[in-house]
């Protein structure tokens, strides 16, 4: 649905919605000052999903200062902008799609302007780095656009402004041979207006739904951090378990790290998609295999996940077990008859990096080309029998 930008105060029209807000967002909006807002993270998450109408209905609900700092994690609090940004410099890009559709980023960058976060300020968790500074770690093709929309809105101040080691951001894109700095260089403040919004009724019902199914996956991803599986029991009866947290993780890969088989076993009632990949294209198996968690490499196959599945690089989960030195994973996953002749990018079978690493370091990877050597014999035994 598109909203209607028009110069001018920011205008809200509830209408007929008013009378059928949602509870949790009709006590925000009330008078009484005791009301605590909503979790900022819900905001967080809205933002690194690329959940536009989400971010505006939270903005015109609750009214917060899009320019304070949401704790990330426990050693980094980025304000949404920077988060925005991050989420485009930190990302695989490739892998994005099925997190945070990519035509979304720049629209998620426009709209908190227009919100009124301003885009001059330094950000002490990135080296007291810009927004201006952020741009020119993005790939060529979104740094002009980025530039330009922040000088609409009054980006212009932190062309003077330095990071922690001293650069400007015309120094930083000098640096980092953008090709832009020429024209940087000679840039003349255009003295640009911002923009504000019409907040339209059906953009407000849109938003008002996102925000709840976020919320719900924040109470997913709190009452797991927790441990509270009688909450996470009632949270999947009503949503699905495929959340990914603000960092890009999905829960099941938490699930499986910590290898809890009481909540793999709910996942599994709530029909989880257990091919579901993190960012870097690593599905729950892969992560499993990698580690040795072979009681996980167990409880997925028997879920359902896809044996072998391959990742970016097309390495199968038996690549990871021989490249990260995981026998008991190769064994438990050539038991159940995992490939041992698909290559991967570089070409390699997993029975060719056995052999490639063993021949390396015949201590280290002695014990993987036992294990390959006494399967791939048996195998051509039976095939010839």
């Amino acid at each position: 649905m598109k909203r209607l930008l028009l110069r001018g105060g920011l205008v809200l029209i509830l209408g007929t919605f008013a009378a059928s807000q949602p509870i949790w967002l009709a006590a925000a909006s009330s008078a009484d000052s005791s009301v605590q807002l909503p979790d900022p993270q819900v905001l967080a998450q809205a933002i690194v999903q690329g959940q536009l109408a989400a971010v505006e209905t939270y903005a015109a609900m609750y009214r917060p200062d899009l320019n304070q700092a949401i704790p990330i994690r426990a050693d980094l609090s980025l304000r949404p902008l920077s988060l925005a940004l991050t989420h485009l410099r930190y990302g695989e890009r490739s892998q994005m799609s099925a997190f945070t559709p990519l035509a979304k980023e720049r629209d998620m960058i426009q709209l908190l302007l227009k919100l009124n976060a301003t885009p001059n300020y330094h950000e002490p968790d990135l080296g007291q780095a810009t927004p201006l500074h952020l741009v020119f770690d993005l790939p060529n093709e979104d740094q002009v656009d980025l530039l330009e929309l922040f000088f609409q809105f009054q980006g212009e101040a932190s062309l003077v402004a330095y990071d922690a080691q001293e650069r400007s951001p015309l120094v930083l894109a000098q640096q980092k041979k953008s090709p832009i700095a020429p024209w940087l260089a000679k840039y003349t403040p255009s003295g640009l207006l911002d923009y504000q919004i019409r907040y339209a009724p059906f953009a407000l019902a849109s938003g008002q739904q996102a925000l709840s199914k976020l919320a719900q996956q924040q109470a997913l991803i709190k009452a797991l951090k927790r441990g509270q599986v009688d909450q996470i029991a009632d949270l999947l009866e009503t949503q699905s378990p495929d959340v990914y947290s603000i960092a890009g993780q999905p829960l099941l890969h938490q699930i499986v790290r910590e290898q809890r088989a009481d909540v793999l076993e709910l996942w599994l009632q709530a029909d989880a998609n257990f091919d579901l990949p993190d960012l870097a294209g690593q599905s729950a198996l892969h992560l499993a295999s990698s580690q040795g968690l072979v009681s996980m490499i167990e409880a997925l196959l028997a879920a359902g996940a896809t044996l072998n599945l391959r990742n970016p690089d097309r390495n199968t989960a038996l690549h990871l077990a021989v490249r990260d030195r995981q026998p008991e994973s190769a064994r438990v996953l050539l038991k159940h008859r995992a490939r041992w002749d698909l290559p991967n990018l570089a070409g390699q079978t997993p029975w060719q990096l056995v052999q490639t690493l063993w021949q390396q370091d015949p201590a280290a990877y002695g014990e993987l080309y036992l294990i390959f050597q006494a399967y791939t014999s048996k195998e051509s035994s039976d095939v010839h029998h």
